[in-house]
């Protein structure tokens, strides 16, 4: 279980849970597997999801009332989050520590516009990776991020490993996170509890959003990411989700600092956020700070 947190402390894992077997998606434990990549570069970069378009109508000094993207009507657009508890006690307590009012629709729409946004961008940073020639300021971004080139191979490559390299690897993961926000898989609650998520400990307000990997796969929202909702932070909110699927994906592989940069979420979060030309947060950059030498 990993708690978003917003204190100095950065992105703080909160317990270790034991490895459990997920389902639908396959575990990662075992990188030779994964039947992800086919062992061959493209010339140009492959499909890149859509993103929805984003906005605000009918906005007042009290309520937020989410829209979708122009000519776009809600039944046309893609539902990425098909389960979603928010009770009126919950509603309430996000109305509380956000000082507003707001339409009961408004935070499901929230997580929809989030999980659009998250896919859309791990697709994309993972599309970058499959081009050859890669482009100087993928190579750069990622750098900065891993800490290696892309085409770096690690002695510990299986011989018939499915990736080539340290690209191949990061692109297979970017995509495993993005196929699980985009298949509707996840649980979300709008307001985290240990009723709704039993291991987290902390109390809502104190992070952006907390996940576990057991039976089900399971976000619980805090104060954090509502913030950012209404302050229309997108950056923040579609990262939050990229963060914690990594954690639901592959478990105690991509924790944080302590084992290295490809174990760190941060370090995705950093890759993503960047090559995506969006808002780098000062606690994801402090939690995988920037590369200073040369790969």
């Amino acid at each position: 279980m990993y708690i978003y947190d917003r204190q100095s402390t950065g992105l703080q894992r909160a317990c270790d849970i034991h490895s459990m077997a997920l389902q639908p998606a396959q575990r990662f434990d075992s990188l030779p597997s994964v039947p992800m990549i086919s062992g061959h570069w493209t010339r140009g970069p492959r499909p890149i999801v859509t993103p929805r378009e984003v906005g605000y109508v009918g906005q007042d000094h009290r309520y937020y009332v989410p829209s979708f993207g122009v000519g776009q009507s809600p039944a046309a657009a893609k539902k990425r989050v098909r389960y979603f508890t928010c009770t009126s006690q919950d509603r309430e307590n996000i109305e509380k520590a956000l000082s507003m009012s707001i339409l009961p629709n408004a935070l499901r729409e929230a997580v929809e516009t989030a999980a659009g946004n998250a896919v859309s961008w791990l697709w994309n940073a993972g599309s970058t990776l499959q081009v050859s020639p890669r482009a100087a300021r993928t190579s750069q971004l990622f750098c900065e991020a891993f800490g290696t080139t892309q085409g770096f191979v690690p002695s510990w490559r299986p011989a018939n490993a499915k990736w080539i390299d340290r690209g191949d690897l990061v692109t297979i993961r970017l995509r495993r996170a993005a196929e699980i926000l985009d298949g509707g898989w996840i649980r979300y609650y709008c307001w985290g509890s240990p009723k709704y998520c039993t291991e987290c400990r902390r109390q809502p307000p104190t992070y952006f959003a907390c996940s576990s990997w057991g039976k089900r796969y399971v976000i619980c929202l805090g104060t954090g990411f509502w913030k950012a909702w209404r302050d229309r932070d997108e950056a923040k909110t579609a990262s939050t989700l990229v963060h914690e699927a990594l954690h639901i994906y592959f478990g105690s592989l991509i924790a944080h600092g302590e084992k290295g940069r490809y174990g760190n979420a941060n370090c995705y979060q950093r890759f993503v956020l960047l090559i995506n030309d969006q808002f780098l947060h000062p606690v994801t950059a402090a939690a995988c700070a920037r590369h200073a030498n040369p790969c």
